[in-house]
């Protein structure tokens, strides 16, 4: 028997399916796994405390004060399946590495049909019962996508509904109906809101942490990462890392003080900037240093590039309250594969050759031996 080889189509059907999955799915995994930890192990606390004070207090309802009836030994029985149930998921996902996001979208769904299940056993629909459905709830605006907070909203919203309806007079059912989804409804788009927030704030603080301030360009973190991956998956023209350095600038802190120093930094970043191709990164790498990484680029164009900078740099002036002050960079290119094959072998050849060119008289490009 021949099977059909699988089709370009298939595999995107296959990624089509899995980005609609993942648009439910959590926003960070490991948080959602410990989220959903402490959505079993709070429910299933709740539940057995309820349980007890239920018993303790004479089988009297707070809201009704009507002595409900002595429950049967499969409803005890049943009851302390799930809440055991609860604490051994909350166990098993504290000791798991993953969570793939099927797995963390059907959990909120697990939880609701379990307190379901639970209510429908011991008929119970107090409003003891009905608040553990907050917890699901909660768990799926937060910790899920939007969309999966939704679905997690929905869910409980029908359990909500089962409960009530099967287990309440109909005035009753309807009334707790109406409050507990307009309570439910609110907490879920306040905490969807809360999240988003959260996410925007993390972030722009994230992306703050990777720029340096004062020119605009990337930190050194980020040309580590990036020059790895580059030489991890080498084009056939080559990567190529060119570090330059702003000529005198002690002598322009000096002359003109540190405010003008960091403007001569962020000028003559933006010169750089203007003799790069789009897929190039500059870094700032310390001081008054400035990295370059040119990924797909061949070991004459480098210098070509490098050349462009200095030029930028060297033919437009920077003013100074009027004045006009002539800056210079020296710059040093090493090229993978021709100097060197990993990270640290091509940072110390492109070092080497910046330090080649100051000592020739700066101004210049100066290519790795």
């Amino acid at each position: 028997m021949t099977h059909p080889l699988p089709t370009p189509g298939d595999a995107v059907t296959g990624r089509s399916w899995r980005a609609w999955v993942d648009g439910f799915g959590p926003w960070n995994a490991r948080e959602a796994r410990l989220g959903a930890a402490w959505m079993f192990e709070a429910g299933g606390w709740a539940i057995l405390g309820a349980t007890l004070v239920s018993e303790a207090m004479e089988h009297v309802r707070p809201w009704g004060r009507v002595h409900a009836p002595d429950r049967s030994p499969w409803e005890w029985l049943v009851a302390f399946a799930v809440i055991g149930s609860l604490f051994l998921v909350g166990q098993l996902l504290r000791r798991t590495k993953g969570l793939s996001a099927p797995i963390a979208i059907a959990l909120p769904l697990v939880g609701t049909a379990m307190q379901v299940a639970l209510n429908l056993v011991t008929h119970d629909a107090t409003p003891g019962a009905q608040i553990m459905f907050v917890v699901p709830v909660v768990y799926g605006a937060y910790w899920l996508r939007p969309a999966g907070g939704l679905l997690s909203l929905g869910a409980v919203l029908v359990a909500l509904v089962l409960t009530t309806v099967t287990q309440l007079p109909a005035r009753a059912a309807f009334h707790d109906t109406v409050y507990g989804t307009s309570v439910l409804v609110a907490l879920a788009l306040v905490l969807i809101a809360s999240r988003r927030t959260r996410n925007r704030v993390r972030a722009e603080l994230e992306r703050r942490a990777l720029i340096d301030p004062i020119t605009g360009a990337h930190q050194r973190q980020v040309l580590d990462r990036a020059l790895a991956e580059s030489l991890a998956t080498p084009d056939a023209a080559g990567t190529a890392l060119v570090i330059l350095d702003l000529d005198r600038f002690k002598v322009v802190n000096d002359t003109y003080g540190h405010p003008v120093g960091d403007a001569a930094l962020a000028f003559v970043t933006r010169a750089i900037r203007a003799a790069t191709r789009p897929g190039d990164l500059v870094c700032r790498i310390g001081g008054d240093e400035l990295a370059v990484l040119l990924p797909g680029c061949g070991a004459a164009a480098a210098v070509q590039r490098a050349e462009s900078m200095l030029a930028h740099v060297r033919d437009a002036p920077m003013d100074v309250t009027g004045t006009s002050v002539s800056l210079s960079l020296s710059a040093g290119v090493a090229h993978a594969p021709t100097h060197a094959t990993d990270v640290e072998a091509l940072y110390a050849a492109s070092d080497d050759a910046l330090y080649r060119a100051k000592r020739a008289g700066r101004d210049r490009v100066v290519v790795a031996l």
